[in-house]
C-alpha cells in the first residue's frame, strides 16, 4: 500500500506538533502550502461487493483563517463533504469528531480511499486516527429459479440419453 499526497502534507501537525491526535498515532493537516489545497490518498485491497466503512476523527488547524475548514472524502465511489469549525479550539482542545463514510467496493478487488481540503490557506481540516472496516462480506448471488430448473432438466435429460445408449450398446453385445 502507498500513501499518494497532492503537496507536502505535515504528519503530526502544524505550525508545530504541538496538538495531539483523536486518540492514538498521527494527525495530518490535509492543506499543505499557503496557496494550495492539499490531499492524501491510499489504495488497498477490498472484497468485490462487499460493503466497507471509513472511520476517522476530525477537527481543524485553528492557527489561522478560514474558521470553517473544509473539504471531501471519498472511498470506492462514495463522497462525503467534510466541514469543521475551529472557532474556540486550540492545541488542547481540538475538538476532534468522529465520521463515518459507507462504501461498497467495484469489482475491481482495489478501493482508494482520498482525503482532500478545499481551503489552500495552508491551514485546513485535520484528520487522526482513520480506519477502513468491512461490515458487510459481498453478497451471494442469487439463483434464478428458472434457469436451476431448466439446467436440471437438461442434465437429467442427457442422463437419461447416456442409461438408454448405455443399455442399448449392452443390449447389442448380448446377442
Amino acid at each position: 500500500m502507498s500513501i499518494c499526497a497532492k503537496r507536502t502534507i505535515p504528519i503530526g501537525g502544524r505550525p508545530s506538533a504541538a496538538w495531539g491526535p483523536a486518540i492514538s498515532g498521527q494527525t495530518v493537516d490535509l492543506d499543505g502550502a499557503i496557496g494550495s489545497a492539499g490531499a492524501i490518498s491510499q489504495t488497498f485491497a477490498t472484497e468485490p461487493g462487499a460493503t466497507y466503512e471509513v472511520t476517522y476523527w476530525l477537527a481543524g488547524n485553528y492557527a489561522s483563517g478560514p474558521a470553517v475548514k473544509t473539504g471531501t472524502v471519498t472511498a470506492g465511489g462514495a463522497s462525503q463533504a467534510i466541514s469543521f469549525d475551529t472557532t474556540g479550539k486550540s492545541a488542547t482542545n481540538m475538538g476532534y469528531e468522529k465520521k463515518t463514510l459507507t462504501f461498497v467496493a467495484d469489482g475491481s478487488g482495489e478501493s482508494t480511499l482520498a482525503f482532500a481540503s478545499s481551503n489552500n490557506s495552508g491551514y485546513g481540516p485535520v484528520i487522526s486516527n482513520v480506519s477502513v472496516t468491512k461490515v458487510q462480506p459481498a453478497p451471494i448471488p442469487a439463483i434464478d429459479p428458472v434457469i436451476a430448473s431448466t439446467s436440471a432438466a437438461a442434465a437429467m435429460g442427457a442422463g437419461s440419453f447416456f442409461l438408454i445408449r448405455r443399455r442399448r450398446k449392452a443390449n447389442e453385445a448380448s446377442m
